[in-house]
Parts: C-alpha cells; sequence; structure tokens
C-alpha cells in the first residue's frame, strides 16, 4: 500500500511539475522583443513577396537579420536565422537575408513542398556565414 501510495504521489507531482509554466523553456521569439521591416519585394506573379527586417534583443540590440515569405497577405514563412546552418545567426546584412528570400521563392514556385537551403547553396549565393 505504501509503495502504491508513493508512486501515485511521484507520478502526480511529475505531471505537476511538467505542467509549471515557471519550469518551460523559452522559445526564441520570447528573447527576441521584436522584428523590425527593412526592405520588401513586389509580388511575383505567384502572389509571393518577401519582406526583411532587423532582429532586436529586448534592450534594442541588433540580432541580425531574417525574412518573412508571404503569399499574398498569408505569412508563410519567418525566418529569424540562417537556414542550413547550426546555431541561431541572423543574416549580417537585410542585403543578403533578401537574396536567401528570393531563392525560396523561386523554390515555392517550382513546387515540392517547402523549400530548403544547403550551405553550397548560402556559399555560392555569397552569404556571410559564421565561423
Amino acid at each position: 500500500m505504501n509503495r502504491t501510495y508513493f508512486l501515485g504521489v511521484l507520478v502526480i507531482s511529475l505531471v505537476w511539475a511538467c505542467n509549471d509554466p515557471e519550469t518551460e523553456k523559452p522559445q526564441v521569439e520570447d528573447t527576441v522583443s521584436q522584428t523590425v521591416p527593412v526592405s520588401s519585394s513586389a509580388p511575383t506573379s505567384s502572389g509571393y513577396r518577401f519582406e526583411t527586417f532587423a532582429n532586436l534583443d529586448s534592450v534594442g540590440n541588433q540580432l541580425g537579420y531574417g525574412y518573412d515569405i508571404f503569399d499574398g497577405d498569408k505569412k508563410l514563412i519567418h525566418q529569424t536565422n540562417i537556414p542550413g546552418e547550426p546555431g541561431v545567426a541572423g543574416f549580417v546584412s537585410d542585403k543578403e537575408a533578401g537574396i536567401i528570400a528570393a531563392v525560396v521563392i523561386e523554390k515555392l514556385k517550382a513546387g515540392g513542398g517547402m523549400p530548403t537551403i544547403t550551405h553550397i547553396e548560402l556559399i555560392d549565393y555569397g552569404i556571410t556565414l559564421k565561423q
């Protein structure tokens, strides 16, 4: 009886601890207070367009640049870091973010689901990568 009681209390404690919002790990977006739009493209014939933005932390420090891909008014992709690379580093400029956003749009127009960007493509397009 004591063993069953102990196991029951243990299970309830674990469930309660796992659901405690204070113990949850913050999401990446929780650590970034805002994104500031920088530039955008005109919609393509298929309706795709992109907007680049600057990632700022909660005290206004620049964390790099990212991009959003839209189909009409619907946001399809929110990319805060360099795709295909480990870590959370953003692009060094809105221009580089825009280059890869345009590549992603071309891949979207070609079909085949959500596009991926490889390390080789980043190098081929002259994207600055953190060492």
